[in-house]
């Protein structure tokens, strides 16, 4: 899959309203202001594949389709330790917004690394906390994200999605968010200066079922 496709099939912006749900709660996006339109002028469908959803809302009348692809991250435990959606930014770009704890990292940040086939084909394994990094230097983009905002414990993070984060969920290993916890009792500035001494966890965003989503979703509504 391209990444045209990919900017084609979610022409979602984040001004929108993308809305995520708590763990075990049902999910809702509202990619356009229905008020705009008349009653049945928008049409929803949505579907999962795997570890991903995707929710379409279509208005026949413009031709257009604005859809956004949702899944979750957990940890080895298989807690949910992180939400993610896939849409298009304001600027018209592929980006994501990953939703979590407040209190799961330090101020350093989140570092996503997208898990890419290598030259021989196969993609790298995910690592175990602890580890060092999959990525190797020139492999592999390393973004670190920091929250746009928090609300109620819960902080959205967000950035544009680069050429090889796309390949990672289209047909590499998925995404790996690499991050440290906060020392119990210790301020997060601290803990970010002294990330050492802290435990580094790292998880993997699943790719299985973001390609198959994205078709699905450019599909005649069903």
């Amino acid at each position: 899959m391209t990444k045209r496709l990919l900017i084609n099939v979610l022409a979602v912006g984040f001004g929108c309203g993308v809305a995520f749900a708590e763990p075990g709660q049902s999910s809702t996006s509202v990619a356009i202001d229905p008020s705009l339109f008349r009653e049945g002028a928008i049409k929803r469908f949505s579907g999962t594949h795997d570890g991903w959803t995707y929710v379409c809302d279509e208005v026949a009348k413009m031709k257009k389709r604005f859809c956004s692809l949702r899944t979750t991250a957990k940890d080895v435990t298989g807690k949910v330790v992180a939400a993610l959606t896939v849409s298009t930014g304001e600027d018209g770009r592929p980006a994501a917004l990953l939703r979590m704890a407040a209190a799961s990292f330090n101020e350093a940040g989140v570092e996503v690394t997208g898990l890419v086939a290598e030259a021989g084909g196969a993609a790298p394994a995910p690592v175990k906390s602890g580890a060092k990094p999959v990525a190797k230097a020139g492999a592999a983009r390393v973004v670190r994200v920091h929250p746009a905002s928090c609300k109620a414990e819960v902080c959205d993070l967000i950035w544009t999605l680069p050429p090889d984060h796309i390949a990672a969920l289209s047909g590499g290993s998925g995404l790996q968010l690499r991050y440290t916890t906060p020392a119990p009792g210790v301020s997060s500035l601290a803990s970010a200066l002294k990330a050492g001494t802290n435990a580094t966890v790292v998880v993997v965003v699943p790719a299985k079922g973001f390609a198959a989503a994205v078709d699905a979703s450019v599909k005649p509504m069903p």
